[in-house]
């Protein structure tokens, strides 16, 4: 499960107002591939977005590569979106989903992470979105406590109107795990 929430202000405008959600169940058939089904649900004002919804079921190989990198996954699905959007208008398409995620060790309590996103619509393949981002995570406290500082850049090809095509952003985020 995630959820997360980042919030940007002027004194005269709300820059970026977003709240997104996911939820994932992963099956392994073996011990590098696995299946997973998931649900995300967003929020985002900042680009007319009422409400996203997804959902996707698919098929991940992990454990590539496995001498240089703690985690380098490969992942395809198929995935259900439904926006809603502020003018009251929505869009619901199927759309492929081809990830790739990577975290590398750098010694000590730091390693460097990435993860990339390819999406589109199947029958539009034109109207696509990219997300892409490189990270940097410190451990503060063992594996229980970390800070992150995160560069992103989304890239949707056919915004609503008026919106721009790549939203770009750099982040921190203090994060918390447990269990495995």
């Amino acid at each position: 499960m995630d959820l997360g929430r980042l919030y940007s202000a002027t004194n005269t405008r709300v820059l970026v107002d977003r709240i997104a959600g996911s939820a994932l169940y992963a099956y392994a058939l073996k011990d590098d591939f696995n299946t997973y089904g998931y649900v995300t649900a967003a929020h985002d004002p900042s680009i007319q977005l009422a409400s996203r919804y997804t959902l996707g079921f698919g098929a991940c190989r992990h454990k590539l590569l496995s001498d240089a990198f703690s985690l380098l996954l490969i992942s395809f699905n198929p995935a259900l979106e439904r926006n809603n959007y502020l003018d009251g208008g929505m869009a619901e398409w199927w759309r492929a989903v081809f990830r790739v995620t990577g975290i590398k060790p750098l010694g000590g309590p730091f390693e460097l992470g990435f993860d990339g996103f390819y999406t589109p619509v199947i029958d539009q393949p034109a109207n696509t979105r990219l997300y892409g981002e490189v990270s940097l995570k410190v451990k503060l406290v063992g594996e229980i406590l970390a800070w992150r500082l995160t560069a992103a850049d989304g890239y949707d090809s056919s915004p609503p109107a008026g919106i721009l095509n790549n939203d770009m952003g750099i982040f921190t985020s203090l994060e918390t795990a447990w269990g495995n």
